[in-house]
């Protein structure tokens, strides 16, 4: 509903009351996205959104400001979420059977993590005249 929502109040309005609704930084987002949008873009962000800078409104207001189909636009924007939600609950399905390990295995890693870093700091444990610890993070620094 508010993807479609955008998409109208920016194709109606345009530019001058878009920027106001969103502020400086997403209208400049909006701006730039609008001059090379495309539904084959769109279809690719609306997988990606939630992992990306780019909000979920300025693809639709950018897609309004550059006049795409509207159905066009709404079928690359809905199909990649109808997947992406039977896919997730499809997997809180799994989650439901499988609880009992699930909800243990976060609450063991946090405890075991901490208590490891600890135990390690606290050793004097040397490998080239260093800690531990210390030349684990230079090897992950690698």
């Amino acid at each position: 509903m508010a993807l479609s929502t955008n998409y109208w109040i920016s194709r109606a309005i345009g530019w001058k009351v878009t920027d106001k609704i969103l502020g400086e930084k997403e209208s400049k987002e909006a701006r730039n996205l609008a001059k090379s949008i495309s539904l084959a873009k769109i279809f690719g962000l609306r997988w990606i959104l939630p992992l990306t800078a780019v909000g979920v409104d300025v693809v639709s207001y950018a897609a309004g400001l550059a006049r795409l189909p509207f159905g066009k636009f709404y079928l690359a924007s809905i199909i990649p979420w109808s997947v992406i939600n039977v896919i997730f609950f499809l997997s809180t399905n799994y989650v439901k059977e499988h609880a009992t390990l699930l909800f243990f295995l976060p609450a063991f890693i946090l405890l075991i993590t901490p208590w490891s870093i600890i135990y390690l700091t606290r050793q004097k444990v040397h490998i080239k005249g260093r800690n531990l610890f210390f030349n684990f993070f230079r090897i992950l620094k690698k």
